[in-house]
């Protein structure tokens, strides 16, 4: 419809207009896993988002703002021109409102950013559990119970379904701290000496990222102190293996000398 009788006369020449007069509420975000919505407890539908250029520019300017329109129209469009560039633009911020609410994205002096709303996002709350729990000894039981709720929160990659390179370096930010978190979990439990339970939360980091060769290392000390020498020594050969055929390098001196160690009192 003549591009939504032009994104609503350019959203009410940039103040947002009124989109239907809705105003925000209460908003979860979720990022993890998959980019949605719920408004005041109400899950926001493909439909009412109506294109999944309008979420994405949500979840965009809600990470990366506030934004010059110039900078978020490089980003998604970088091959339109300045006229199509501002239509487009100013079609998905349209949808954006009418899914949202009128505040959802606002300008302020030329700049976008997410209005002054009351909003939950998981990327926000699993970050700042990830900063608490460092903060705390591993014998502290607070610790594990932030690692876990941490690692409970991580649905999965960030926005997996976008596929724009802005999201890729967030992406692989929060993937290294879901990693941190499991090894977070497994180092509590070992603190208290609970190897078998260790194992299980180290094999879980190393699912994620095998090349971890600090986390073989631990596993590898988790079944040494186990009594289980033997596969501490598979450990370390897999550990080998791995970084050999993916990286072409050997093992630390560090993991050598663990291994070395391990070895020895096996013999014994």
């Amino acid at each position: 419809m003549v591009e939504q009788l032009q994104a609503f006369s350019q959203e009410r020449l940039e103040g947002g207009g009124e989109a239907e007069e809705r105003t925000v509420g209460h908003l979860e975000i979720y990022a993890l896993g998959e980019g949605r919505a719920a408004r005041d407890g109400q899950a926001v539908s493909s439909s009412e988002w109506q294109a999944a250029m309008a979420k994405e520019l949500f979840f965009y300017v809600l990470l990366n703002g506030p934004l010059e329109r110039d900078v978020i129209g490089a980003v998604f469009w970088p091959e339109l021109g300045a006229s199509s560039v501002t239509s487009s633009f100013h079609n998905a911020l349209y949808r954006v409102r009418r899914a949202l609410g009128s505040d959802a994205i606002v300008v302020e002096e030329g700049r976008y950013g997410v209005g002054d709303v009351d909003y939950w996002f998981d990327v926000e709350e699993f970050e700042g559990l990830v900063e608490r729990a460092r903060l705390l000894p591993v014998q502290d039981l607070q610790a594990q119970d932030l690692w876990q709720r941490a690692v409970s929160l991580y649905g999965g990659d960030f926005l997996p379904e976008v596929e724009r390179v802005w999201c890729v370096p967030k992406r692989e930010e929060l993937r290294e701290k879901y990693v941190e978190a499991l090894v977070g979990v497994g180092r509590c439990n070992e603190a208290r000496r609970d190897f078998e339970s260790a194992i299980g939360w180290y094999r879980r980091a190393l699912e994620v990222d095998e090349l971890r060769e600090d986390v073989h290392r631990r596993t590898m000390s988790c079944f040494a102190d186990a009594g289980r020498r033997t596969e501490a020594v598979a450990q370390f050969q897999r550990c080998r293996t791995l970084l050999q055929s993916e990286l072409q390098i050997k093992p630390s001196a560090e993991t050598l000398e663990l291994y070395e160690r391990i070895a020895a009192a096996e013999g014994e």
